[in-house]
């Protein structure tokens, strides 16, 4: 199936995300989608899988018109989405969370999972990479024609990097149409395909076209930040329980999970940064607060303004800034570059060295 999106547009609040975005997806091949934090990649996919409604603009799969009021009308089209975030339920087993919305019965034989992701195991007690492969197959008993794939290297080593491309150009080569959003230089050696998003507009080229010196400019390298010593090391991962028992001894905590378990969507920002900002409650303190932590994290949103308005470098950026509040003497980063763009992890890389120099102890899980 081919994808056309041509004049989206699409503004929060004050701010424009998508400028008239022209961009189409050939079947039958791989295609990256890049660009820096904030740049709209999210939101243009949002707008694909039926989430955001654009301000205007039309989408065209096939050449025929179609129009997404919700998710479900985009799925009975054909497309299907493998969140950066996967959509799965903690307390179901693996077997049961793949048995959801689906109308048809599946043996083990059917799924595309790694040998140590069993079935009956429960979802709270798999590690991330392992919840993205079992999104990953979810999607993939519903046989789409469109699948979007959201960083979905971010949490994979290089053989399981490996493992999902040659799956994925299995797929192609069948006339799969694949997106995979990525800030992963080294992902675009398996894509047909690259195309460039900036300040809400995009650019498509073939992977042979783009220059040395481009790779170079998105290029991520090896971060290298110290942390505690072995014995220091938490033995798992954050949890609820974990990140209340650590903030609880003054110290900054910021998960894997930072989308619902340092956040939620719903809240404002000024609700997200205030929610460990214990001076006052008077609302002119409070939106101070907010407005200097916006300021250090660099981002352009406003404080009424809801967490879901966030691209996931933008969020992860405030949550920082919101825990390094006060100098911390303890530090706990979980995936810490996860989903960051390249001047970000940068940043943030930077950040955490200010930090460790001030005396605060940085520890990485």
């Amino acid at each position: 199936m081919n994808v056309k999106l041509s004049g989206i547009e699409l503004s929060y609040s004050y701010k424009k995300v998508l400028q008239g975005v022209d961009v189409e997806f050939s079947e039958g091949k791989i295609h990256a989608l890049l660009g820096e934090n904030g740049a709209g990649k999210s939101s243009l996919m949002k707008i694909l899988t039926g989430f955001i409604k654009p301000a205007a603009g039309r989408i065209f799969l096939d050449e025929k018109e179609v129009h997404f009021r919700r998710p479900a009308d985009s799925l009975k089209c054909g497309i299907a989405c493998v969140y950066q975030r996967p959509f799965l339920s903690e307390s179901l087993s693996v077997s049961d969370n793949l048995k959801i919305g689906l109308n048809k019965t599946f043996s083990e034989k059917d799924l595309f999972l790694p040998e140590e992701i069993k079935p009956g195991t429960k979802v709270k007690d798999l590690t991330g990479d392992q919840r993205f492969f079992v999104a990953f197959a979810a999607s993939l008993l519903r046989k789409p024609e469109v699948l979007i794939l959201d960083e979905p290297t971010a949490l994979l080593n290089e053989e399981q990097g490996k493992l999902l491309f040659a799956k994925l150009r299995e797929l192609a080569s069948g006339g799969m149409n694949i997106i995979v959003i990525t800030h992963k230089p080294e992902d675009l050696q398996y894509c047909d395909e690259v195309t460039w998003m900036s300040g809400g507009k995009c650019s498509s080229e073939d992977r042979e076209k783009i220059s040395s010196e481009n790779i170079k400019n998105i290029d991520i390298e090896n971060f290298a930040v110290k942390t505690a010593s072995e014995e220091n090391m938490p033995k798992e991962k954050l949890n609820p329980e974990k990140c209340f028992s650590l903030r609880k001894e003054g110290t900054a905590v910021i998960p894997s999970d930072r989308t619902y378990l340092a956040s939620n969507p719903e809240l404002t920002i000024t609700q997200l940064i205030c929610s460990t900002y214990k001076e006052s409650s008077k609302p002119a303190i409070r939106r101070k607060h907010t407005e200097e932590i916006i300021r250090k994290a660099e981002i352009n949103i406003l404080p009424e303004e809801k967490a879901c308005n966030l691209s996931g470098g933008m969020l992860q950026r405030l949550i920082l800034e919101r825990e390094l509040f006060g100098n911390p003497k303890v530090i706990y980063l979980e995936d810490p570059f996860q989903g960051l763009d390249g001047a970000s992890c940068k940043r943030l890389e930077k950040r955490l060295a200010e930090c460790e120099k001030n005396g605060s102890r940085v520890v990485v899980l």
